[in-house]
């Protein structure tokens, strides 16, 4: 085996890009077979060795130059000739710095100096500061730009344990011209960014800082606008380029490996080290969903204990691309998420394609099939279509979202008198609230009567419309009676949550589909960790039901009705009736009309009241009980159904009192007064909250929540 060689001759020898100096002492090269051996051949048999402790050092001499020279061509040249060689740079003289100020940070110094930029930067160690152990600095030099004739140049020493940064300054001969007026310091642009980055306008971020920058020193407001723009796109990630989404859904892809609150990407293959999904045209549509390993052992449980939801939601990229929400109720009304997908167009193929791969996501994490038995959904025929497509998910019942349905039937009125869309609602509601399939055929044939004797609604053929559309095909699952109590009968649940997450997450502003991405798993991180809620199994009434309860119960706007032979009641059950107090109705659309205290008088007296007792104000407000509630008119039109002469099957009215007895510190006794007689009745401690959304249902639905 031949012995390493250190090559340690004056000669320069030209290969690919330039000059590379053939003299590196002390350091050991092999030669190799291509473009050395000429190097070896030229030298052997000219060359004096000598031993450095082990180390062999050939030195070429003035000869073996020469016939390198010879076989190289001009390929090697004399490193004095090159030395010599007038473009060669020469080590300018050592410049003299003078001190210039010490400061606490590289933004404050940056700020102290004149407008200047770097031309060289550097990393050594630490001579600024003596801190503890051997650290990094780093060493900027800059050239003054106040002017062009400036010759000033400046050097700030920055340390990077604890940010003292020192100026030096050389050549200085009179002052620098100060910076505009106006310009955007090193230290603005730190406050500004602080407040982008919590999603602060450029001008709200301009009148946030009038208390820290001083007038004459505040920039213009397009500079804030200036300085938004590059900070979302460079830091916040607020655009929509193909290579940088890649990079994040390959950076984030699904791991068995990864934690149970670290967020993932699913729901694409890859190809050749690259993500297969499409960006629109061509190139498919775009669908990719964000999840949790936690978010999705959520719906590790019985499928009859929950209700899916899914649910999509716009206005929030730049893409105009749908955000498709999905989660599951339990029966104490708690909406938990389970995923989030970005599809490119809502469509029967886009749900499809959600579900199976929220199906493949939880097999993955689970070990074990996605079953549900309730899945609910609003009046589009895509997300019905879509879980049609798919028997593997064993679906019982595809509820339909009562106020989609309401909805669909004010649009089928369209401009009609009041009278005409409280008939309708009327009897509406009562087949929604019917307790089974027989109670809601009677109830319809009711309507069929009260309907067909409306010439309005039979000039636009309602019936037959309403017969076809909602209580037949796929969208007639929207009575109470299709699931166990204290499941919810709307899709608000996933609403609401859309409400929140474009109130606080997005704060109502389109973002970049990079960022839409970005924000979805911190969502989702979220929902897994600080705001993960446990799953209750047994429906408990609100904390706005009991609050109403409460003040109808103390205005005597409730009565508990005898047993009737025909229902068999536990022992913390009974069946209860509602009373709507005189004026209830005129006085709650006066409170409706955000009238204040002293102009209640005025809101009434358009409505025909000039005159009510206090009392009275009392008792109506006890009625309403939630201003802003939206819950006047549904109670108003609902309010002339005649009430069953046995009352409502409740519970809530044992929990409520039994709340109100221990807090007040009294025995768990419960008095109840009838209007012929007085029964008294013992509470448990263990309450048995039973079918909360019958609770007078025909007068408060909007206050169970439903």
């Amino acid at each position: 085996m031949t012995q390493p060689h250190v090559v340690a001759s004056h000669v320069l020898w030209r290969h690919n890009a330039g000059l590379q100096l053939a003299r590196m002492p002390w350091i050991p090269w092999t030669p190799r077979d291509d473009y050395l051996a000429p190097l070896n051949t030229g030298v052997r048999g000219q060359e004096d060795t000598v031993d450095h402790g082990g180390m062999v050092e050939q030195v070429l001499d003035t000869p073996s130059c020469e016939v390198i020279a010879s076989n190289l061509g001009a390929n090697v040249v004399s490193v004095s000739d090159w030395l010599a060689h007038e473009a060669h740079p020469r080590r300018g003289p050592k410049l003299e710095w003078t001190l210039a100020g010490d400061f606490a940070s590289y933004d404050v110094a940056k700020d102290y100096v004149a407008p200047a930029s770097v031309t060289l930067s550097r990393k050594t160690w630490c001579t600024v500061c003596h801190g503890p152990g051997r650290h990094y600095m780093q060493t900027r030099y800059l050239d003054c730009k106040c002017r062009s004739e400036c010759q000033k140049r400046l050097k700030i020493m920055h340390c990077l344990h604890d940010g003292r940064s020192v100026v030096y300054k050389h050549g200085q001969y009179g002052d620098c011209i100060p910076p505009h007026p106006g310009a955007m310091t090193r230290c603005i642009r730190n406050h500004a960014d602080r407040l982008f980055a919590e999603g602060i306008t450029p001008s709200r971020a301009q009148h946030r800082l009038k208390n820290v920058v001083p007038a004459n020193e505040m920039p213009p407001l397009k500079q804030f606008q200036n300085r938004a723009c590059y900070f979302r796109l460079s830091t916040l990630s607020e655009h929509s380029k193909p290579a940088e989404m890649a990079k994040l859904l390959m950076a984030s892809r699904f791991d068995p490996r990864m934690g149970n609150s670290e967020f993932f990407s699913f729901g694409f293959s890859v190809s050749d080290g690259a993500p297969d999904i499409g960006y629109g045209g061509a190139t498919g549509v775009f669908k990719v969903g964000v999840t949790t390993k936690t978010l999705l052992r959520t719906m590790e449980r019985d499928p009859s204990t929950f209700v899916f939801h899914w649910d999509a939601t716009y206005k929030i990229n730049s893409m105009a691309y749908p955000l498709l929400i999905c989660g599951i109720t339990d029966p104490g009304g708690t909406f938990h998420p389970v995923g989030f997908f970005l599809i490119g167009m809502e469509s029967t193929d886009e749900y499809e394609w959600a579900m199976n791969a929220l199906m493949s996501a939880y097999e993955e994490v689970v070990r074990s099939r996605l079953q549900l038995d309730y899945v609910m959904a609003d009046a589009a025929l895509a997300p019905i279509a879509a879980t049609k497509k798919i028997p593997e998910l064993n679906v019982k019942k595809l509820l339909m979202c009562f106020y989609h349905c309401v909805a669909c039937v004010y649009k089928r009125l369209g401009a009609v008198q009041p009278r005409v869309i409280a008939l309708v609602l009327r009897h509406l509601y009562r087949m929604h609230y019917s307790r089974s399939k027989a109670e809601c055929d009677l109830y319809w044939h009711e309507a069929q009567e009260a309907w067909g004797g409306c010439e309005v609604l039979v000039s636009k053929n309602f019936t037959r419309y309403f017969e076809d559309q909602w209580l037949g095909g796929d969208c007639c699952n929207w009575q109470v009676y299709h699931t166990p109590p204290g499941f919810p009968t709307t899709n608000n649940p996933c609403e609401l949550f859309n409400k929140h997450f474009k109130g606080i997450y997005t704060q109502r502003t389109i973002h970049g589909l990079c960022a839409t991405f970005v924000l979805l798993g911190d969502v989702a991180v979220e929902y897994s960790t600080s705001k993960k809620l446990p799953f209750e199994l047994t429906a408990l009434p609100g904390v706005k039901l009991r609050r109403r309860f409460s003040l109808l119960m103390a205005h005597d706007l409730l009565q508990v009705v005898p047993p009737h032979e025909e229902f068999q009641l536990g022992p913390d059950d009974l069946r209860i009736v509602g009373i709507v107090p005189t004026l209830a109705i005129s006085m709650a659309f006066a409170f409706e009309d955000d009238a204040g205290e002293n102009e209640y008088i005025e809101a009434l007296a358009t409505r025909g009241i000039t005159t009510m007792p206090c009392e009275m104000l009392a008792t109506a407000n006890a009625y309403y009980s939630n201003n802003k509630a939206n819950n006047v008119r549904h109670e108003s039109i609902c309010s002339g159904n005649p009430q069953p002469s046995y009352g409502w099957h409740d519970s809530t009215v044992y929990h409520c009192r039994q709340e109100r007895l221990l807090a007040i510190g009294l025995e768990v006794q419960l008095p109840l007064g009838l209007q012929d007689g007085v029964v008294v009745r013992r509470v448990r401690e263990e309450m048995c909250v039973t079918d909360v959304r019958s609770v007078l249902h025909l007068h408060f639905n909007s206050v169970c929540g439903d």
